[in-house]
Parts: C-alpha cells; sequence; structure tokens
C-alpha cells in the first residue's frame, strides 16, 4: 500500500497518516508473533536434535551388560549380607562355648563344629536345641568342662594336701580317661 494509491480513493494526509500508524501496529504484532513461533520452530529443533543424539546414545548401550552389572552389585550385596549374618553367627557360638568354661580347646572347636553341623539358631542370645548336643557331649566329655583349676590344668584330688596336688595338661588327663575307658588289658595309646 502507498500513499498515491490512498490519496487517489480520496483520503486526506491525516487519514493516510492514521491508516500507516494502524497499518504499522498490526505489522508489528504479526512480526512479534513471528518472532515467537521462529523461536519456539529453534527450540524444538534443538530439543529434536537432543532427543536423537540420546536415542543414538541409547542404541550405542550394551543393555545386557548394565543389566549384568545390576545384578552383580545386587549378589555383591547379598554375599556381604550372608557374610555378616555367618559372622555375627560365629560370634554368638563362641560367646556361647566360652560361657561353658570348657578347658580344652581342641573339644570347644568339635562342640562348635557340632553346633554348626545341626544348624542351632540363636534365640535372644540363647542358644535354641542345645539339649541335644551340649548335654549329651557334657555327659560324653565332663572332662572338658571345669572350673578355673581345671583350665590350668591341674588336678586337685578331695582331702589332698599340697604335695598331693598333681599338675598335669589337659591332653594328659584326657589320654588317662581314655585309657581308662578302654579296656585295662590293653596297652596305653598314650602312655607306657
Amino acid at each position: 500500500m502507498k500513499t498515491d494509491d490512498l490519496k487517489a480513493q480520496g483520503l486526506t494526509d491525516e487519514q493516510i497518516q492514521f491508516v500507516f500508524a494502524e497499518n504499522s501496529k498490526d505489522i508489528k504484532k504479526y512480526q512479534d508473533e513471528n518472532e515467537i513461533l521462529k523461536t519456539d520452530i529453534a527450540n524444538t529443533k534443538q530439543l529434536l536434535t537432543d532427543a536423537n543424539k540420546e536415542i543414538e546414545g541409547y542404541k550405542e548401550m550394551d543393555i545386557a551388560a548394565i543389566k549384568k552389572s545390576a545384578d552383580d552389585w545386587k549378589q555383591k550385596y547379598e554375599d556381604l549380607e550372608k557374610q555378616k549374618a555367618e559372622e555375627e553367627y560365629e560370634r554368638k557360638i563362641d560367646n556361647y562355648i566360652s560361657g561353658l568354661n570348657m578347658n580344652d580347646e581342641v573339644h570347644a572347636e568339635k562342640l562348635k563344629s557340632q553346633i554348626k553341623e545341626k544348624e542351632l539358631k540363636f534365640q535372644d542370645n540363647k542358644l535354641i536345641g542345645e539339649d541335644d548336643i551340649v548335654k549329651l557331649y557334657k555327659e560324653k566329655y565332663p572332662h572338658v568342662f571345669g572350673n578355673e583349676q581345671k583350665l590350668k590344668g591341674i588336678k586337685i584330688v578331695e582331702g589332698a594336701d599340697k604335695k598331693d596336688i598333681e599338675t598335669t595338661s589337659t591332653g594328659t588327663n584326657y589320654a588317662k580317661e581314655m585309657n581308662q575307658k578302654e579296656n585295662t588289658k590293653t596297652e596305653s595309646k598314650f602312655f607306657k
């Protein structure tokens, strides 16, 4: 639209300026909307480009390796928890056996292994089913359960003087007991 075209239509200079001013407002409005749309299109193109790059990155990823890695970490955690539980169980057994005042480490280990073999559990630090093993063990090997004097390998004979106190090792006491239990006619396996 030109000024001459508007004059040819019979408009005055004031009317022509008004038409141009209004037309300029409309043009400015559409130019602003156009800029917004251009920005939106540019942003959308950038998002699309970024998304395509991300998708390509996923194509290059080894999903099986990621799953395997996650499974490996899960297994490591489970193994650690199992190890922790086993160590706690060992500690409880050790504390329990320590409270029995056993004077022979070999028998203590043997009893410990029997408890573990039977898979006895603890409830509030009390061994469940202890009568099954411990009571029988005490009956079979009473000499390994004792007081402080037996722990030191000293055997005090009832009514004895100090000169009658016999200092022996736990192994010697055990060997003597085992020999007494066997047929007395057979030769000692431990002493001659």
